[in-house]
């Protein structure tokens, strides 16, 4: 099981990924809203 701070590093990745085309559509939003919110 992955410790918190690599769950967080791991989630900043994927918004940094998300927002790499310079958009972030509300669906991205969304689901990094959920993801975020279980750690």
């Amino acid at each position: 099981m992955a410790t918190h701070a690599t769950a967080l590093a791991l989630l900043k990745v994927l918004i940094a990924a998300a927002w790499a085309d310079s958009r972030l559509s509300q669906a991205e939003m969304n689901y990094l809203k959920d993801l975020a919110q279980k750690f």
